[in-house]
């Protein structure tokens, strides 16, 4: 768990673009940690990394499936970010246990006073979703 979690950092570090000057001040990591259940269907990884550029207002993501689907960070909608919570959404294309496409739509949002995290995932075009509730740092 450690040395994903700081892989996930790392790659996140590196996918920063040079030279951001005073942008690097106005960026903030969140590093979010959530229970996905035992599920074997479950899309949900345990540990969450977000690169939030508030200056630029955008985001990158970064987990577990990321990592393997796309060897390195996404990038992400930064929907809110105030007070009282941070809002990021991002999809996934993947393929399923079956060999299937599939649009994987995530939202993860961190409530700043409570400092806990939610986490919702629903694959595009069919019933299920999935859900876990975690805690952030944030840095």
């Amino acid at each position: 768990m450690r040395n994903l979690q700081l892989r996930l950092v790392t790659m996140l570090l590196a996918a920063m673009p040079f030279g951001m000057g005073a942008t690097t001040a106005a960026a903030k990591f969140l590093d979010c940690a959530v229970s996905p259940g035992d599920d074997d269907n479950n899309w949900l990884t345990e540990r969450y990394v977000f690169k939030i550029d508030e200056a630029e207002g955008t985001v990158l993501v970064d987990d577990g499936l990321i990592e393997y689907v796309n060897k390195g960070p996404i990038s992400g909608d930064l929907v809110e970010n105030s007070d009282v919570r941070i809002v990021v959404a991002w999809d996934l294309i993947t393929l399923s246990r079956s060999g299937q496409r599939t649009k994987m739509i995530f939202r993860g949002t961190y409530f700043v006073k409570l400092k806990q995290f939610q986490l919702r995932s629903k694959p595009m075009g069919y019933r299920n979703d999935y859900e876990a509730n975690g805690t952030c740092v944030i840095s």
